[in-house]
């Protein structure tokens, strides 16, 4: 996205630019061959040749503006891309960083686990010996630890999976290496966030849908703008010498300037399908606009309810987690 930032600013510059009168100068030399017969000799002389062009086409009807209006809404697009792309990023790291802490927990609670249920293997199965049990919870027992075993085996691959995931967001190799301490941060209470249409003008990839609206539409005023009359103006000055010198003389100079209104009369229907492909386009970015800014609802009400819930869930996890540790 930081090329696309890049590649749109100079895009925009180079609008601009073409929207600047243009000027060119050249200068040139040669050598011109003459032959006179009544001298019966060829006589060979240099020639120098020295111009300058200008052309500049007036914005009667703002097309150009249009145009320049156009690309730097592009450019405001992709910046929002870019800190869509940068709020993303670390978004995903930190989503990465705490499911990896899960991770390496749930492979400790799976530890524990397999221990607790291998102890309790030892006692079913001296018990049995006793006579006390049947070897129906002696193989209960067994399997008890035979799946504890197989828990582990899962819930190591879920760890490398975990850092894998996080080395690639990071930049990194994916070899595993990144060590977690298997606990989470104590985060402060979440502060009110707001409404959803509060949050939608915090979200760049909204910021980004509507800048794009803008600049289909402008550029369906530029197609409908085409079709009127181009006002142009163009002067050159220049000269041909034979001696270098008298190119740069004021009296030798010869210039003229035109000025032109040209309106398009026949093009095969290029400017109506131009103007129509326009219209077509803004309507469909308009239609983009409304189901990312319809997505965007949904997720800001999703997360608004789903703080509510998941307070709710920890309040009942925290009862049940001190019942079981007094059982």
């Amino acid at each position: 996205q930081y090329f696309a930032v890049r590649a749109a600013s100079a895009q925009a510059r180079s609008v601009y630019g073409r929207s600047l009168p243009n000027v060119s100068a050249g200068i040139s030399g040669g050598v011109t061959s003459n032959y006179s017969e009544a001298l019966d000799e060829r006589f060979t002389d240099p020639t120098y040749s020295l111009g300058v062009d200008a052309s500049w086409t007036a914005d009667l009807w703002g097309r150009v503006r249009a145009s320049i209006e156009a690309s730097e809404a592009d450019l405001a697009a992709s910046e929002a891309d870019l800190a869509s792309a940068r709020l993303s990023l670390a978004s995903q790291t930190a989503i990465a960083w705490t499911d990896l802490n899960e991770a390496v927990a749930q492979e400790r609670v799976a530890i524990q686990t397999f221990e607790a249920r291998n102890r309790i293997l030892s006692l079913t199965e001296r018990r049995f010996a006793r006579g006390l049990v049947d070897s129906l919870d002696v193989r209960l027992a067994r399997s008890a630890v035979a799946s504890a075993e197989a828990s582990i085996a899962a819930r190591s691959q879920a760890r490398e999976n975990a850092t894998r995931r996080l080395e690639i967001l990071l930049g990194r190799y994916p070899g595993n290496e990144i060590k977690a301490p298997g606990t989470l941060p104590e985060l402060e209470p979440i502060q009110a966030a707001g409404t959803p249409v509060m949050l939608l003008a915090r979200r760049p990839d909204v910021a980004a849908s509507e800048a794009r609206v803008i600049a289909a539409g402008l550029r369906a005023e530029q197609a409908r703008l085409a079709v009127l009359p181009n006002l142009s103006f163009s002067a050159s000055v220049g000269t041909n010498e034979t001696d270098f010198a008298d190119l740069f003389d004021p009296t030798r100079i010869a210039a003229n300037a035109i000025a032109s209104l040209a309106q398009p009369v026949f093009n095969g229907g290029a400017l109506k399908a131009d103007k129509a492909a326009a219209l077509a386009n803004a309507e469909a970015v308009l239609s983009s606009y409304v189901a990312n800014v319809l997505l965007a609802w949904r997720e800001a009400e999703d997360a608004i309810a789903a703080d509510g819930y998941l307070a709710q869930q920890v309040e009942a996890q925290a009862r049940a987690l001190d019942e079981a540790l007094k059982a």
